[in-house]
């Protein structure tokens, strides 16, 4: 409705004031929708997805076992068949027992999720989140994941419940092998832990390649320093600063006095910080032909003050510094990265010049006078952003709001009242707020690596379990199951080594199984994670094999300790068991 009045006022403008408005449009979206962007929302998908594939192991696992109990209770049902028993009211029985299993473990969930969201919201905090997002257990949220957990319980006592009342009464109460031999789940059973090894893989993959970038993260080197950087963020009122001049004036003496405080080694103002990204603008370079608009390069742009690249640590590799002399009445200059000049320049940049703008508007020609290398201008975990920018003196532009940036003792954060002070000194009403250690603000542009890494490591690690407790739970039964057949084996000379090899081949053809139907959904799970990857290839060799022979091993541990049982089996006990 908002987009078809919007539209309708935009047509009459266009009518009354056709040379400001002809062809103006207009384009309404959701705020929420506008303020995380397609690329969040497909990540949060993806988790989504993620965590229905962890129900869903759970799910088969739950199958698993219930299918196992009802092997073992087949006879009791054929009995209670013959008695009169209706086929539904045997399996709306063995049903309700998986619903009880569910009510049980959701009421224990609900304390899960409330001790997780807790723990979630305080990690999101870092990243100063809008104030409308607020993470807590919603009743509309929990209504939907109860509705899930009694589907899923729906889903895992449905299999046992038909497997157990389909076979034929006759046949149940003539078997005399403890009435799990007319219940033939062996192939149902091995394709739910196939199923689960399939997912469980794909899940291990996605948390081996998050844990991946979390450690990528940690020793990366940045190509600037962050170690005892204090910062700061300030801002100038309009009525107060209404001009160019004094702005730059206030941000000089700032400077100037920061400068001058015990233990600061260097200082500098700037819109923007290295590696939490700054905004972006069209230029034209010189010598270059653009036919539309859309055909002029769009780069980073950071406003600073001499003394930001020291501040960092950072060298020039070719040209110099912005300096003093470098104000409003001197030559247009500025300051460009490697990938500038590896993307639009050829040969040597300095000396090269540019214009901000399109066709419509072009502002004054800049000069090249330095290159630096890369400090992360579209900020880290930003693979879709593009990393050439250029760098501008704060003495020949015009800002409001600056960073403030120290390099100062080994505690940096002690500079705070020092640095308060000087911004009250220079004008009493002019607030200073963002304030924080550079550590602490890349920490806050990198929170979601740690948090989705952490839940994807979670999300592994209980789908492995899962998949070793399924694939042990079946190989458990069969064994229970042919007990007898053990015992014959080892009557007629079979020795326990032998046993042993036959019961692991077996756990082995469902883990190799799995784990080639789990390549294939880790690869695309992989592929939608890319996004949230930091400096790893999300089809990365070392990652897939080392996840591949853990979940090997764990598989085969998971059938060893039934074979290993198999082989200790008394002939003659065996022989006697039925």
């Amino acid at each position: 409705q908002a987009s078809v009045e919007f539209s309708g006022i935009a047509q009459r403008l266009a009518q009354e004031y056709p040379e400001t408005n002809e062809g103006i449009g207009t384009v309404i979206e959701p705020f929420t929708k506008e303020y995380i962007g397609d690329d969040v929302s497909g990540l949060l998908y993806a988790m989504l997805a993620i965590v229905m594939m962890v129900l869903f192991i759970a799910c088969l696992n739950v199958a698993n076992l219930l299918l196992a109990r009802a092997a073992l209770r087949v006879k009791e049902m054929g009995i209670r068949t013959a008695l009169g028993a209706h086929r539904w009211r045997i399996a709306s029985q063995m049903i309700g027992e998986a619903m009880a299993l569910a009510i049980a473990g959701a009421v224990f969930g609900v304390g899960i999720a409330w001790v997780g969201i807790r723990a979630f919201s305080e990690a999101v905090t870092a990243s100063n989140p809008p104030y409308w997002l607020i993470f807590d257990i919603n009743p509309t949220v929990l209504l939907f994941v109860v509705s899930i957990t009694l589907a899923a319980a729906l889903f895992s006592g449905l299999l046992p419940a038909i497997k157990a009342t389909a076979g034929d009464v006759t046949g149940i109460l003539k078997d005399d092998s403890r009435g799990s031999s007319s219940l033939r789940i062996g192939r149902t059973s091995k394709v739910l832990v196939i199923g689960e090894i399939a997912l469980s893989l794909a899940l291990l993959v996605s948390a081996g390649l998050m844990t991946k970038s979390i450690v990528n993260l940690r020793t990366y080197d940045y190509g600037f320093e962050s170690d005892n950087v204090f910062t700061a963020r300030v801002g100038l009122f309009e009525n107060e600063f209404p001009d160019t001049l004094s702005r730059i004036q206030f941000f000089e003496q700032v400077q100037e006095r920061i400068a001058g405080l015990p233990g600061v080694t260097s200082t500098a103002m700037s819109t923007g910080l290295p590696g939490t990204g700054v905004g972006s603008s069209n230029v034209a370079i010189e010598g270059e032909q653009y036919i539309e608009d859309r055909d002029y390069p769009r780069v980073r742009v950071n406003t600073i003050t001499p003394g930001y690249f020291e501040t960092f640590g950072v060298e020039i590799q070719n040209g110099r510094d912005f300096q003093a002399s470098d104000n409003a009445e001197a030559l247009s200059v500025a300051v460009v990265n490697q990938s500038f000049v590896r993307t639009y320049m050829d040969g040597d940049a300095v000396g090269g010049r540019f214009q901000f703008g399109n066709s419509e508007r072009r502002g004054d020609w800049l000069t090249i006078v330095g290159v630096v290398p890369d400090m992360f201008m579209e900020g880290i975990g930003n693979p879709d952003g593009r990393p050439e920018g250029v760098y501008i003196p704060l003495s020949q532009s015009d800002a409001r709001f600056v960073s403030i940036s120290a390099k100062g003792p080994a505690n940096a954060m002690t500079l705070t009242p020092d640095v308060r002070d000087v911004v009250t000194q220079v004008h009493a009403d002019t607030p200073l707020y963002w304030v924080s250690s550079m550590d602490e603000r890349l920490e806050q542009a990198t929170w979601f690596y740690n948090v989705f890494g952490v839940l994807f490591l979670v999300f592994g690690i209980s789908a492995l379990i899962m998949a070793a407790v399924g694939l042990y739970g079946v190989m458990a039964f069969n064994v229970s199951t042919r007990t007898t057949e053990m015992g014959i084996r080892m009557a007629i000379g079979a020795q326990g080594k032998e046993v042993l090899k036959m019961v692991m081949r077996q756990g082995l053809v469902q883990i190799v199984v799995g784990i080639v139907i789990g390549l294939a959904l880790a690869v695309l799970a992989a592929g939608q994670l890319q996004m949230i990857m930091f400096e790893v290839d999300n089809k990365d060799p070392s990652v897939y094999a080392l996840i591949i022979g853990l979940l090997i091993m764990t598989g085969l541990l998971a059938s060893f300790i039934p074979a290993r049982r198999a082989t200790r089996v008394d002939p003659m006990v065996a022989l006697r068991r039925d």
